[in-house]
């Protein structure tokens, strides 16, 4: 939609030129560094889930099906799509290493009955294309799509600067059943100018902001969707402060009915799931539960042989 109005005072719609250079700036290499740390890995060999974009990159994914009761109805099962943060592969779920016994994420998911769409984005891992934040919110749609289900049986995940894709998608698409936030960047302006040396790339404080609301436009996102929404977070992350991002004022946009908010106190940026994962998973079941999700029993598919041991760097 080109009719984009301009900030208050600006008169009138925006150009498609102008906003094609607010497009260019948000995917401006200095911004893209800031954003990103994509990296390869050698998935590729065990990713059973493949999105060819418009522009002609492959995402190459991991669904992980549960092997369901084929007694049941389907329209009683949801499907998460998962955006992992800019920090970490699908692989950091699918090859996870358990830290002393502790279940891993992909187990706690398992554990509540639900397929999930693991999403790698372009230029990570295994997947094709260069990091670019404008072109990744753009394969959202693709990666729907794809998908192929109904929209209601859809429930979208965004952990760290992944909670970006996952709101866009609740944005274009607000018939699905839910919106979960973990740790979220959800205010992208403010990351920007807390990080970014904004002379680097030639722009101010209000044209980037006017990209971020013209663009990313999180706010427009979140008020458009009609389904459940959670947001977790915790008091000592120190790198995506939970007062300084939208993932804890959702509410000013949707039916305070609609949205649960949880901030434990302790588990960090990195830790959240290995420090609280009894309480998460509880608190996980519960939104599930209102997004329809009623699972009879399901067993996990046989799990890829990991090819490589890694280390992942600190999520972001």
């Amino acid at each position: 939609n080109m009719e984009v109005e301009a900030e208050e005072g600006g008169g009138g719609p925006l150009s498609e030129e102008r906003i094609e250079a607010l497009r260019k700036l948000l995917d401006h290499d200095v911004l893209s560094q800031t954003f990103f740390f994509p990296r390869p890995d050698e998935f590729a060999s065990q990713s059973n889930f493949q999105v060819q974009c418009r522009d002609g990159v492959i995402l190459r994914c991991y669904y992980d099906k549960l092997q369901h009761d084929p007694s049941q109805d389907p329209r009683e099962r949801k499907t998460l799509v998962y955006f992992h943060g800019n920090g970490e592969l699908v692989s950091s779920y699918v090859n996870y290493v358990k830290i002393e016994g502790l279940p891993s994420m992909r187990e706690g998911l398992q554990s509540l009955g639900i397929d999930v769409l693991y999403v790698e984005y372009r230029g990570y891992g295994s997947s094709t294309g260069q990091s670019q934040l404008m072109a990744m919110l753009t394969d959202v749609e693709d990666i729907v799509t794809t998908l192929a289900l109904p929209h209601n049986q859809i429930i979208v995940f965004g952990r760290s600067l992944g909670a970006v894709f996952a709101i866009h998608a609740a944005g274009l698409y607000p018939d699905l059943a839910g919106l979960a936030i973990e740790s979220g960047v959800g205010d992208i302006n403010f990351f920007i100018q807390a990080r970014v040396p904004l002379s680097e790339i030639g722009t101010t404080k209000a044209e980037t902001r006017e990209a971020v609301r013209v663009c990313v436009d999180t706010q427009g996102s979140i008020a458009r969707f009609r389904g459940h929404v959670l947001a977790l977070h915790t008091g000592d992350d120190k790198v995506v402060v939970c007062a300084e991002h939208c993932d804890l004022n959702v509410g000013a946009a949707v039916s305070a009915e609609t949205v649960e908010r949880v901030v434990w106190p302790v588990g960090g940026h990195t830790y959240i799931w290995q420090m609280n994962h009894a309480l998460y998973t509880r608190t996980l079941a519960r939104f599930l539960a209102r997004c329809g999700h009623h699972p009879t029993a399901a067993v996990p598919a046989p799990s890829p042989s990991p090819s490589t041991t890694t280390t992942t760097p600190p999520k972001r």
